[in-house]
């Protein structure tokens, strides 16, 4: 919610991660009441997705993962560089304005989704004014703006603005997520400095992902779906057949993007 061309929030205050799951929950529940659902989270996708997920695992056959964490302030459970100097130097560009800058969230998203998949490698100027267009002026950026300080982030966060709020939710929905045992697929972009590494805490924590290998989407940067979509199709597909689960024929696909 903020970053389309629909109606959105203009208060940066309306905009909180709980708030965000709860839209979310009801949009799943409520409105399309989905079941056997093979979802795809990738950035804040998973941050908001992992989470209904955790609330409601019965209604989730398959994850994949791909360029996403689970963020807690919680440094003795993921380490201390859980939280790469890639997002911290995100929080700060963002925090500093430089994206109320003309055409600059265009041309950011362009680098976050070049990539063997895009034709030239690189999002044309029409795309990357296509992407700028829902966002004419800082009135309707507050979503934008407003997302890198809700991540959740320790005591040592270099920008000296660490966030808590979301961190004990987050821990309990880790809970979840240390018992699941559904097929899980790890798709990360090694070249992606913000999240590109953050597969090993899966390996590490969740049972699903114990015996896995992450599938480096290759030449892929943050949006790995922009810049890998060839590969991560195939492989979506191949984890699809190869992890059948009863009433497959209803199943619903959900992608969900950051």
């Amino acid at each position: 919610v903020g970053f389309g061309w629909s109606d959105k929030p203009i208060n940066i205050k309306d905009y909180t991660y709980q708030r965000h799951v709860a839209w979310n929950e009801d949009l799943l529940i409520n409105h399309l009441n989905l079941d056997n659902v093979t979802a795809v989270f990738q950035d804040w996708g998973g941050l908001i997705g992992l989470r209904v997920a955790a609330r409601n695992p019965s209604r989730f056959s398959r994850l994949v993962l791909t360029n996403t964490i689970l963020p807690t302030s919680c440094t003795d459970f993921e380490g201390v560089n859980y939280v790469s100097k890639g997002f911290y130097d995100w929080k700060k560009f963002s925090y500093d304005k430089k994206l109320t800058k003309p055409g600059q969230i265009g041309k950011l998203l362009g680098r976050g989704a070049s990539g063997p998949s895009i034709e030239g490698g690189y999002l044309s100027t029409d795309e990357m004014n296509a992407y700028q267009a829902p966002f004419p002026d800082e009135r309707f950026m507050s979503g934008v703006l407003s997302f890198p300080e809700l991540v959740p982030t320790p005591t040592t966060d270099p920008t000296g603005r660490p966030q808590y709020e979301g961190s004990e939710e987050n821990l309990a929905a880790r809970s979840t997520f240390m018992q699941w045992s559904k097929p899980v697929l790890l798709a990360f972009a090694p070249e992606d400095p913000v999240l590109g590494s953050a597969h090993y805490i899966w390996r590490e924590k969740c049972p699903a992902c114990r015996n896995s290998k992450n599938i480096d989407m290759i030449g892929g940067g943050h949006f790995v779906q922009d810049a890998c979509g060839h590969q991560l199709s195939k492989e979506i597909i191949n984890f699809v057949n190869d992890n059948p689960v009863s009433d497959d024929l209803k199943t619903r696909y959900v992608i969900s993007k950051g």
